[in-house]
């Protein structure tokens, strides 16, 4: 396995860890391990996301950055804590969705009035022109003798 398919595959995969603490120690701790780690080493970031989940910001990326994002689960001796990498969070996905259906909807009422409004328009102008009545058999008849043919037509008496 390549070095790029190793790294693509850990971050798709749930990473886990034992911790001899318990879980609602543990995420009292983070905070705390979390502000003495970025000062030594990295800086992380920490998020709690409520119950037994949280998030630690691992590197900076573009304008979202990876996460760590976990729950911890107790067991006899301690805990497990168990997460995967992801980049972003799911707020930030709803968000971008959102931002991309409402650049859609622009989009596709601005091309409306661009093409759909001046259609209409004509539709409405040639519309309002009225048509003309349909000529009878005889009215075409004597359209084509007395002016193509250049005859006259003859009066009933």
């Amino acid at each position: 396995m390549t070095v790029q398919r190793a790294a693509k595959a850990s971050e798709t995969e749930k990473i886990r860890y034992r911790s001899h603490l318990r879980a609602a120690t543990l995420k009292e701790y983070l905070p705390v391990c979390t502000r003495e780690f970025s000062q030594r080493e990295t800086e992380f970031l920490h998020e709690d996301k409520g119950g037994s989940s949280f998030r630690i910001g691992i590197e900076k990326g573009g304008h979202a950055g990876f996460w760590y994002d976990a729950e911890c689960t107790d067991c006899d001796d301690g805990c497990i804590i168990e997460g995967e990498i992801l980049y972003g969070s799911k707020k930030q996905a709803e968000n971008e969705m959102l931002l991309f259906k409402i650049g859609f909807w622009l989009t596709a009422a601005v091309l409306f009035v661009i093409f759909c409004v001046p259609i209409l328009v004509l539709f409405l102008v040639e519309r309002s022109k009225g048509r003309k009545r349909k000529q009878s058999k005889e009215e075409s008849l004597d359209l084509f003798l007395c002016e193509y043919v250049h005859c006259e037509k003859i009066a009933d008496s």
